[in-house]
C-alpha cells in the first residue's frame, strides 16, 4: 500500500509510491497512513513481537493490481511522459482508484499481510528516570562519555 517495503522491517514510508493522484490531498493520505501505522505498532505491542515486515507476496500482489488498474487511466493513456513515470515506464506516483477506497484500505492494518516474530525474551524498556545534575550513577556517566 505504498507504506511498507518487504525486506525492510519497521520501515514506514509516508506519501510512498502510488498513493497520490490529481485530486487527492496529501493530508488525507498521511492521516490514513498514520492510522495504519498506529494499528501496526499496537499489533506489535499486543503480540509482544519484535519484528514486522510486509510479506513479499502481498506487496507483489498489490503492485500488480495497481499497475493493471493504472493501464486504462488518464495517467497512463496516450503514451505521455511525466514525472509520474520511472525511466522504465512504470507509474510510481498515481493511485488508480477513488480517494475513498484509498482511505479505507490505508486506514486499517492487515496483520495477515505481514510477518511478525515474537522475541525469545521480553525486550527491556528504557529507564523512565532521568539523571539529575551531579548524579554519578551509571546512566549519568554513560551520557557524559
Amino acid at each position: 500500500m505504498g507504506t511498507t517495503v518487504s525486506g525492510f522491517p519497521h520501515l514506514f514510508l509516508l506519501l510512498g509510491p502510488n498513493l497520490l493522484g490529481g485530486s487527492t490531498s496529501a493530508i488525507t493520505v498521511l492521516e490514513a497512513q498514520l492510522t495504519c501505522l498506529i494499528a501496526a505498532l499496537a499489533h506489535l505491542d499486543q503480540g509482544g513481537h519484535c519484528a514486522l515486515d510486509v510479506r513479499s507476496a502481498a506487496q507483489a500482489a498489490h503492485n500488480t493490481a495497481v499497475q493493471d488498474a493504472l493501464a486504462t487511466t488518464v495517467y497512463n493513456a496516450g503514451a505521455c511522459t511525466s514525472y509520474y513515470f520511472t525511466s522504465t515506464g512504470r507509474n510510481t506516483f498515481a493511485w488508480p482508484w477513488s480517494t475513498g477506497r484509498l482511505v479505507r484500505r490505508l486506514g486499517r492494518f492487515d496483520a495477515d499481510a505481514y510477518t511478525s516474530d515474537a522475541p525469545a525474551r521480553p525486550l527491556p524498556l528504557p529507564s523512565q528516570t532521568r539523571p539529575q545534575p551531579g548524579d554519578r550513577t551509571g546512566a549519568a556517566n554513560a551520557e557524559q562519555s
